[in-house]
């Protein structure tokens, strides 16, 4: 599947690159209710394919109340993944770049685990989980052109496809950005870099009109890493 990613974004002098965005449940196993008696990673099964960045975040990157990663820990993968990119590109004249974008926004979120379908305790104890304190990044410059959007591309079942262009981007380049949810708490912050970003959200779907539509100078896929497992296209 990543093989014949790369050929046919090569082929169109496209950048693809393949990324993963580490398990909560492996990062903060110690905070599981049970004993981890041994960790299986998804990741080994690609380790010769793809990098891996699980040594530079901790518990501190991810939300209590949600499976997903937070804005701080969004933003530790996104220069990550920019380095790939970019290997020229010091942390330190990225976060230069953020101070000019990004405001930081201090809020409350409520994650996916408080949700009637997730949580399976008490009631009572959800209450200490509600509305967890949280810091927020935001790209001031981003503009929203989604309506210039195909109507074939504008959804993916009932999930929008996003984009937008940044006056203020680092490069001049193009990025198509297929992903899941957990690009959410990486846009504004990933999006720093780049002229013009387009989000399409799927599950292994390789939207190949979109591509030519689009014509993009990078193609990210970012995946959460419990979702190696079930590689199949799922609109929902």
């Amino acid at each position: 599947n990543l093989n014949f990613k790369k050929k046919y974004c090569t082929q169109r002098h496209i950048q693809y690159h393949f990324f993963i965005t580490p398990d909560k449940s492996l990062v903060c196993k110690d905070f599981l209710p049970f004993e981890v008696r041994g960790v299986k990673r998804n990741y080994d099964s690609i380790k010769e394919l793809v990098p891996d960045f699980i040594n530079r975040v901790d518990p501190n990157c991810y939300f209590k109340n949600d499976s997903h990663i937070n804005y701080s820990g969004g933003k530790i993968l996104s220069y990550c993944y920019l380095n790939q990119v970019d290997t020229n590109l010091k942390e330190s004249e990225f976060n230069q770049v953020l101070d000019g974008q990004i405001s930081v926004v201090d809020g409350f979120h409520d994650g996916d685990l408080t949700y009637e379908k997730n949580w399976s305790y008490p009631e009572e104890e959800k209450k200490r989980y509600l509305k967890e304190p949280t810091i927020t990044y935001r790209n001031d410059f981003l503009q929203d052109k989604s309506d210039v959007l195909p109507e074939e591309f504008k959804y993916v079942g009932i999930r929008e496809t996003k984009y937008y262009l940044n006056p203020k981007g680092f490069t001049n380049l193009k990025v198509l950005i297929f992903s899941d949810s957990s690009f959410d708490f990486l846009k504004d912050v990933l999006s720093t870099y780049f002229k013009e970003i387009l989000f399409y959200w799927d599950h292994w779907f390789f939207n190949k009109e979109l591509i030519d539509w689009y014509k993009p100078d990078i193609i990210f896929e970012i995946r959460t890493e419990r979702f190696l497992e079930n590689m199949k296209y799922e609109i929902r």
